[in-house]
């Protein structure tokens, strides 16, 4: 069902109105009392070496679904010393394999931590899409799209306020790392929220509405092409009609040349050159107004580099976190992975 509030906001204004403006992600900080259950069979694997519990608490941005509650999981070294912490936003599918395998190749070397933040996107597909015959319904539910992820945005700042009051956490070293459309989010992210130290975007991308439009993503592409056809527009009338919505949540909204500035030498950026679900010209876009941070391909697609080159990315990003933030990695008690696949 489409909200109400949107449907409103949507007669109310000529046009889908924007919410760029410097407060756009504030929230009303104070004392999360969160609910930290352990897991004890994600624990049984680790020998004892780290813990693993899961997290929650209420979001500070309630849309009346599964993600007003902010959920997660944070691995940390059970020695209590403060290190660096990744936090890491998942797939759009909110498969957490890709982030378990990043989570234990962090935490196995004992000198960093992860929170791996839950996201049930199933809730922006949850209209059907294909029955939109009308504009209004369909920018109302645009709005609400930008809102779920606006959503997470303030929730992912919110778990940097819960982590920072951890005696296992350095709050001066606390990175964003995200894969694909948790990519896309980690970037946006990264550009608002200065206490991010460094960020790891991996298959990420700028120009929110344009990946929409131009992504060959079968679900996407297949919801796309049949609300087109129906309201008889054209890639181009569609942008014109989005843009104005998503600009709100898109990185390139937030990434001006102060901020590129601060984040130099802190980024990292992983693509796949074949990539046709992230377009390359996206992936260029945000790379140029990050500043041209450091960045590396694998010569494979999107679906085959999450099945060959996550390793090595793991292992690379990994490196890259420990340069930054200047701290050894020991090595030798890690679960590498670099080497058995090819990049």
């Amino acid at each position: 069902m489409i909200k109400a509030l949107s449907v409103i906001l949507l007669f109310l204004l000529p046009f889908p109105a924007s919410l760029v403006h410097a407060d756009v992600f504030d929230y009303q900080k104070q004392t999360i009392e969160a609910t930290v259950t352990v897991l004890p069979e994600k624990e049984a694997e680790s020998n004892g070496r780290y813990g693993v519990v899961r997290v929650s608490f209420p979001s500070a941005l309630k849309l009346g679904y599964a993600n007003d509650i902010v959920e997660g999981e944070f691995w940390y070294q059970k020695d209590g010393k403060p290190r660096p912490t990744i936090v890491i936003l998942p797939v759009i599918s909110n498969q957490l394999k890709f982030s378990e395998l990043a989570a234990r190749n962090f935490v196995s070397c004992g000198d960093m931590n992860v929170f791996i933040l839950y996201r049930d996107a199933k809730e922006i597909r949850k209209v059907k899409w294909r029955e939109i015959k009308n504009k209004e319904d369909f920018l109302a539910e645009a709005v609400y799209t930008r809102d779920i992820l606006r959503q997470t945005y303030i929730d992912t700042r919110r778990i940097v306020d819960w982590l920072s009051e951890r005696p296992e956490v350095d709050s001066s070293k606390i990175v964003i790392e995200g894969f694909s459309f948790g990519g896309i989010q980690a970037a946006a992210i990264l550009a608002i929220e200065p206490r991010f130290a460094a960020g790891v975007l991996i298959l990420a991308g700028g120009d929110f509405t344009k990946i929409l439009l131009e992504t060959e993503e079968k679900g996407i592409k297949g919801v796309r092409e049949g609300i087109l056809k129906n309201l008889g527009w054209d890639k181009e009338t569609a942008y014109r009609k989005l843009q104005p919505i998503f600009k709100d949540i898109d990185p390139l909204t937030y990434l001006n040349a102060e901020r590129a500035e601060k984040l130099r030498g802190r980024v990292l950026m992983i693509n796949a050159a074949r990539d046709q679900i992230i377009p390359p010209s996206a992936s260029e876009k945000l790379w140029l107004a990050l500043g041209k941070p450091e960045r590396q391909h694998s010569w494979f697609g999107h679906y085959a580099f999450a099945i060959f080159s996550t390793p090595w990315a793991n292992d690379f990003s990994r490196t890259f976190i420990a340069q930054v933030l200047d701290f050894s990695v020991g090595k030798n008690k890690c679960e590498s992975a670099s080497g058995l696949v090819p990049r």
